[in-house]
C-alpha cells in the first residue's frame, strides 16, 4: 500500500514546476496592466525607460540619472521587432516566469524540502512588492531582470563559478548598479566559508573589472542632469531609518510573514550565524532602499527571505508528506493570494489605502497566528 500521504500532482519536481508557471501566470493576469498615459505615471520610471527604448540601437542623452546608468533593458526592448510597450511586456514575462522557477531550485540547492519549496514559490508569486509590482508594471525590466541575476549569482558563488560569476556581474551592471552589493557578499562568503587563494584571485578580478565599469559607465554617458548617489544618500538617509520604514521594510514588506522570523527568533538567529554572508547581505540590500520605496527596494533580499521561512518551516513542519502539513500549506497560499490585493494596482483593486494597511495587519495577524500553532503543536524541531 502506498503510504505517501501526499497528493499525486506534488509527486515530482517536473509537476512541481507546471504549478509554479500555472500560479505564476495566473498572478501575472491578476496583476493587471499600468495605464502608462495616465497622468500620475507619465513622469515615473516607467517613463525613462520607454525613452531609452525609443532612442535604441542608440544612446538617449537626455535621461536623467541614474536611469541613463541602466542601459542594457530598455536598449533589448528597443531592439526588438514589435510596438515598445509589447516589447517590454515581453522580456518582462518571460523573466517573470523564470524568476519563480529559478528561486525553486535555489531553494532546492539550499536543501529545502521540495514540497515546502513549492509553497513558498507560490506565495511568493503573490507578492505585491516583490512580484506583482513588476507584472503590473511592466516596463520595470531592469529590475525583474536584476532580481533574476541575483538568484543565479547565488547559485554560482556555491558552486564558486568564478568565471560565469564574473560575466553576470558584469553584465548586471548595464542593468542596474545595484547588484554590486553581491560582490562583498561574495567576500564576505569567502572568508567564512575556508575561501582558498585562487577563489581570492578570481573575484578580486571580477570587483576590479566590476569597478572600472561601473565608473566609466558614469564618467562617459552623457546624461540629462539628475541627483549623484551621495546627494540621493544623504538627503534621504533619515527618512529611510524612522520607525515607520523600518516596519515598511522588515514587517509589511513581506506580508503575510512578516512577522514570522520575530517569533521564531532563536531559528532566525541560528539562521544568519549559520549564514553570516546572508546577513551582510541583508545589511547591504537594507541600506539600498535609502534611495527610493521602502518595499519595492527590499526586492533583492526576496530569495534570502524565503530560504529564511523555508528553514523555518523544514524545522517545524517534521512530516512534510502529511495531510496536517498539507493543510498548513494551503492556508499560507491562501493568504498569500489574500495579500496580494491592493489598492495601487491589480485587477482586483481595493478600496482605500486604509483599506489595504488593516488587510495586511489582519493577513500578517492570520499568518502568526498559524505558524504560533504550529511551533505549539510540532514536537522537537528536527536538526
Amino acid at each position: 500500500m502506498n503510504q505517501n500521504n501526499n497528493p499525486k500532482f506534488l509527486d515530482s519536481t517536473s509537476n512541481h514546476i507546471f504549478w509554479i508557471i500555472l500560479f505564476t501566470i495566473i498572478s501575472i493576469i491578476l496583476s493587471g496592466q499600468i495605464d502608462y498615459n495616465s497622468p500620475e505615471y507619465l513622469n515615473i520610471d516607467q517613463a525613462k525607460y520607454r525613452a531609452m527604448a525609443e532612442s535604441a540601437p542608440g544612446l538617449n542623452d537626455q535621461v536623467i540619472k541614474p536611469f541613463a546608468f541602466r542601459i542594457l533593458g530598455p536598449w533589448l526592448a528597443g531592439l526588438l521587432p514589435f510596438e515598445i510597450t509589447v516589447n517590454f511586456f515581453i522580456i518582462n514575462f518571460i523573466t517573470l516566469l523564470l524568476i519563480p522557477i529559478s528561486l525553486y531550485f535555489l531553494l532546492l540547492k539550499f536543501s529545502i524540502k521540495r514540497e515546502i519549496s513549492l509553497a513558498l514559490i507560490i506565495c511568493f508569486v503573490f507578492n505585491r512588492y516583490f512580484f506583482q509590482f513588476y507584472a503590473w508594471n511592466y516596463f520595470m525590466i531592469v529590475d525583474s531582470i536584476t532580481l533574476l541575476l541575483l538568484i543565479f549569482y547565488f547559485f554560482l558563488l556555491k558552486r564558486r563559478n568564478w568565471f560565469l560569476l564574473g560575466c553576470l556581474i558584469v553584465l548586471g551592471i548595464f542593468i542596474k548598479e545595484i547588484v554590486v552589493i553581491f560582490i562583498p557578499t561574495a567576500f564576505i562568503y569567502l572568508y567564512f566559508n575556508k575561501g582558498k587563494s585562487k577563489d581570492y584571485f578570481h573575484l578580486t578580478i571580477i570587483s576590479l573589472l566590476s569597478f572600472f565599469i561601473f565608473i566609466g559607465i558614469r564618467i562617459f554617458l552623457s546624461n540629462g542632469g539628475g541627483e549623484e548617489l551621495i546627494e540621493q544618500f544623504t538627503a534621504r538617509i533619515l527618512r529611510s531609518i524612522e520607525p515607520i520604514a523600518i516596519i515598511k521594510k522588515l514587517i509589511i514588506t513581506f506580508t503575510p510573514f512578516g512577522l514570522i522570523p520575530f517569533l521564531f527568533y532563536k531559528d532566525t538567529l541560528e539562521f544568519f550565524k549559520g549564514n553570516k554572508y546572508l546577513l551582510a547581505y541583508l545589511l547591504l540590500v537594507f541600506l539600498t532602499t535609502v534611495f527610493g520605496d521602502h518595499e519595492r527596494l527590499m526586492t533583492p533580499f526576496a530569495p534570502i527571505y524565503l530560504l529564511l521561512i523555508g528553514s523555518i518551516l523544514q524545522k517545524y513542519i517534521v512530516k512534510v508528506q502529511s495531510a496536517k502539513s498539507n493543510i498548513f500549506f494551503i492556508s499560507i497560499i491562501i493568504l498569500s493570494i489574500l495579500s496580494s490585493f491592493y489598492h495601487l494596482w491589480g485587477m482586483i483593486q481595493l478600496p482605500s489605502r486604509s483599506i489595504s494597511m488593516i488587510s495586511t495587519a489582519i493577513l500578517l495577524i492570520a499568518c502568526l497566528i498559524l505558524f504560533i500553532n504550529l511551533k505549539i503543536t510540532s514536537p522537537k524541531p528536527s536538526s
